[in-house]
């Protein structure tokens, strides 16, 4: 399995200048969840200062697959019970002064009984079959991503066949809070030319990962971790943006 967080194909254009509090991300302990466990979602919010202790404040929980220990909480805490796996869509809500102030809504993943979690941002292993991915176009590095910029992306695949190109494509990540599908999130898979070339006008990110999967693979549009998926992945590879600052360290 794998996990899939979100419905839109790219990173956040940046930190929000408003005042207002918001739910920025939900944070899930363990990140992917098998089914029959149980998880614990905390809020990362912002804004919210002293209005946190008022009696005004609350925070309703919904989920399309599952359900939360408790509907409606006074903290940012909640224990998340799924009942099947594949993906759920949670949804919490800051409400306040008689109205939703902040809404939020992301995919986790829930894993069937036989798989293990991923707990780590610990790039692939290249599990290829003779291929390798070389990239000959990086884009820059931005860390913030967002709507607009786009650059392209490219690269090639080596001892492509024939049949390969018919049967195997390319998923491409750019990283920015989360790993974003490219070029958007209903257009996930970059066609491998007869010759094993790719490319594609991708959102900028801080890395970019490519795998090369065949075309049954789905994968996630938005994603804390990225997607593993044993029988589906042939090779993998993750750089930093073009002319990324040399101090990064592990993000």
């Amino acid at each position: 399995m794998f996990g899939v967080i979100a419905l839109v194909g790219c990173g956040r254009s940046g930190e929000s200048s408003s005042t207002e509090p918001s739910i920025e991300r939900i944070y899930f302990s363990p990140p992917e969840i098998p089914v029959g466990n149980s998880a614990t979602a905390t809020l990362e919010l912002r804004n919210l200062g002293n209005r946190g202790n008022s009696q005004a404040i609350f925070y309703q929980w919904e989920s399309s697959n599952g359900h939360f220990d408790q509907e409606i909480t006074k903290g940012p805490t909640c224990t998340f019970v799924p009942e099947l796996s594949g993906q759920a869509r949670v949804t919490v809500s800051l409400v306040g002064n008689g109205g939703v102030i902040s809404r939020r809504e992301q995919f986790v993943t829930i894993l069937d009984k036989r798989s293990t979690p991923q707990n780590s941002l610990t790039p692939l292993t290249d599990r290829s079959h003779d291929h390798e991915i070389i990239l000959t176009d990086i884009p820059h590095y931005n860390r913030f991503g967002g709507l607009i910029n786009r650059e392209k992306i490219a690269g090639r695949v080596t001892e492509m066949t024939e049949r390969d190109s018919r049967n195997l494509a390319v998923v491409i990540y750019s990283k920015t809070d989360d790993f974003w599908v490219q070029p958007t999130a209903k257009d996930p898979l970059t066609t491998i030319a007869a010759d094993g070339t790719f490319e594609s006008q991708i959102h900028l990110g801080s890395e970019y990962i490519v795998l090369l999967v065949d075309n049954n693979f789905q994968p996630p549009a938005q994603t804390p971790i990225l997607p593993r998926s044993e029988g589906h992945i042939y090779a993998s590879i993750r750089v930093p943006g073009r002319d990324a600052p040399t101090n990064l360290g592990e993000k």
